[in-house]
């Protein structure tokens, strides 16, 4: 199991104060709370990450009766420069298509790129401008391509090496920065829910559960309102703050207070940060043993994308676009999962080397015995996948025991790669 050392800095005697202070008004909120009626919520329960709030909104997307998308009809009118002259006659809808979190697509006509940031993932390197080159790829024009770039609350923004000057200057003012407090919650709402029908009783139930969930998250329930107004007295008592105190003076220590707990905040968040960059280290120290004691000959690549889902290695001497694969998997599946995939995928099958590669895969006689069937979506191919349990999560493990866990997977892909070699040297 991994060993975790507390930092030095917890042990400040005005942090320790302060985390005190904190423990003291979560304590007055959990009784505050204890006096209103039991609530439950199923998407409260099993905690939503971006992925989960991405399927929730391309499903509402989704929803047509009688080829009309009266929910997408309404979502495109929040985007900036959306053209009125487009028909939303037949969109595929998906989420997690090639990355991209959420995507409505029509062949050769438009494109909306969704990137879905509510909890605040860290963007990545020319990110925002690799899905736009896989959409004009696809023969999306340049002029028809929408960026949306959704966060929590709007105080979040893209960076530079995601959102670059060369998506920059294809997108122009179709990009969209939108959150869930100002935009999707009173969406959801005002547009959506209010145009429900009466008889769609488990649509209208699941719109109303996504809403309390993010009013929850916004805290803006009416139990919460309540519960707010009641603490303020609680936290003027817990801060020393006496209540003749000038408004002015009261802002400012709040303010101050406030700083300080985003202080602690940052420090709980690279803590935090430290036990999953020593789990992804285990990870990748054990990978590159593995390939560097099975293949000695060959240099291998490691593309670290657990931020996004994935984890991908390949043989310097194969296309990039050609390669074994953990996915889905987040950081966080190291640390609560304890059954992982891999596969071997295989991108862009225009590229001729790479459509000369799936030509020869179709054809070769050990590859047909064992994966009779496979998965295609326009040019991201799945040739192989290999689920691999591990009995409890990754970093619950002794390294020995990772290291066998992870030498068995690999164990397991070395027919597949065999394969892979033989299609590519045979031209």
């Amino acid at each position: 199991m991994q060993k975790i050392e507390i930092p030095n800095k917890f042990n400040d005697s005005k942090t320790t104060e302060l985390l005190s202070e904190i423990e003291e008004i979560a304590e007055q909120y959990k009784r505050e709370r204890e006096k209103f009626p039991y609530h439950i919520n199923i998407i409260d329960e099993l905690h939503a990450n971006e992925n989960a709030h991405t399927r929730i909104l391309i499903k509402l997307l989704q929803f047509s009766k009688s080829g009309c998308f009266s929910f997408l009809n309404s979502f495109v009118k929040l985007l900036n420069e959306w053209d009125d002259g487009i028909i939303l006659s037949n969109p595929m809808i998906q989420d997690n298509i090639e990355y991209i979190d959420g995507l409505v697509m029509e062949d050769r006509k438009y494109a909306i790129i969704i990137e879905n940031k509510i909890h605040w993932a860290v963007d990545q390197d020319r990110q925002l401008e690799r899905y736009v080159d896989k959409v004009i790829s696809w023969g999306v024009p340049k002029d028809k391509i929408w960026v949306v770039y959704l966060t929590r609350d709007g105080s979040k923004r893209p960076s530079d090496y995601s959102f670059t000057e060369k998506v920059k200057n294809i997108i122009g003012e179709r990009y969209t920065p939108i959150d869930y407090r100002n935009h999707i919650l009173p969406w959801l709402k005002e547009q959506v829910l209010s145009s429900c029908k009466k008889d769609e009783d488990y649509l209208i139930c699941a719109i109303k559960q996504y809403i309390d969930h993010l009013d929850g998250m916004f805290q803006q329930r009416e139990s919460d309102k309540e519960i707010n107004k009641n603490m303020e007295k609680n936290i003027m008592e817990i801060l020393g703050i006496s209540d003749q105190a000038d408004i002015s003076e009261v802002y400012d220590r709040l303010a101050l207070e406030e700083e300080k707990v985003w202080s602690v905040h940052q420090m709980l968040v690279n803590f935090r940060q430290n036990i999953v960059d020593g789990v992804r280290g285990a990870f990748t120290e054990i990978t590159e043993l593995y390939f560097k004691e099975k293949y000695p000959d060959r240099d291998f690549k490691i593309n670290d994308k657990l931020d996004s889902g994935f984890y991908q290695i390949w043989p310097s001497d194969w296309d990039e676009y050609v390669h074994l694969e953990w996915y889905p998997l987040h950081s966080i599946d190291l640390l609560q999962n304890s059954s992982l995939s891999i596969v071997l995928h295989v991108e862009d099958q225009d590229k001729p080397n790479i459509a000369n590669l799936i030509k020869n895969i179709d054809k070769d006689v050990d590859y047909k015995q064992q994966v009779p069937n496979r998965n295609v979506f326009n040019d991201a191919v799945v040739f192989y996948e290999q689920k691999i349990e591990l009995g409890r999560p990754f970093v619950k493990m002794s390294y020995g025991e990772q290291k066998d866990a992870l030498y068995e997977a690999y164990n397991k892909m070395q027919w597949i790669m065999g394969v892979i070699d033989r299609c590519f040297n045979d031209k």
